[in-house]
């Protein structure tokens, strides 16, 4: 699929729909309950097998390697806390599951130094989600928000 920008067509993909309705939500929910924290919009993190792999490529193509799993959908950092958000329509197993592997890769990742001393809170934004899910993302320590800033 191409794209056309300021009236010439372009490779680069359009980017999908979903993801950008749920980067909206992620933005709106951290305007409404941190306004003043920085963020990320689908940050990427170092898994160990691309640490390993980076290791002997030119520094050009180094951050190209970083993995894209697991997505989140937002990253959002005060002085003293991180806050981890995966936003779903309906959420399911996977999306805490991305959650619990986000927090693990973030606090090894060497590009996250500054943000390893930091309290990380996991966030999952949907409209909905069954209750065995919902007592499973409990027991994980993920705070589900439903219905969140529509």
């Amino acid at each position: 699929m191409t794209t056309v920008v300021d009236g010439a067509p372009s490779a680069a993909p359009a980017k999908d729909h979903r993801a950008t309705v749920m980067s909206d939500r992620f933005r709106r929910w951290r305007e409404r309950v941190l306004p003043k924290a920085a963020y990320r919009i689908e940050p990427r993190f170092w898994t160990p097998a691309g640490i390993a792999y980076a290791k002997g490529l030119p520094p050009m193509h180094y951050a190209t390697s970083k993995s894209f799993e697991p997505r989140v959908t937002g990253l959002a950092y005060t002085a003293r806390r991180l806050y981890l958000v995966v936003a779903a329509v309906a959420a399911g197993y996977q999306h805490v599951a991305q959650l619990i592997h986000a927090r693990d890769l973030i606090r090894a990742d060497p590009d996250y130094a500054e943000h390893h001393a930091k309290r990380v809170t996991l966030i999952l934004l949907c409209d909905s989600i069954e209750p065995p899910v919902a007592d499973f993302a409990r027991r994980h320590r993920v705070r589900v928000i439903t219905r969140a800033i529509d």
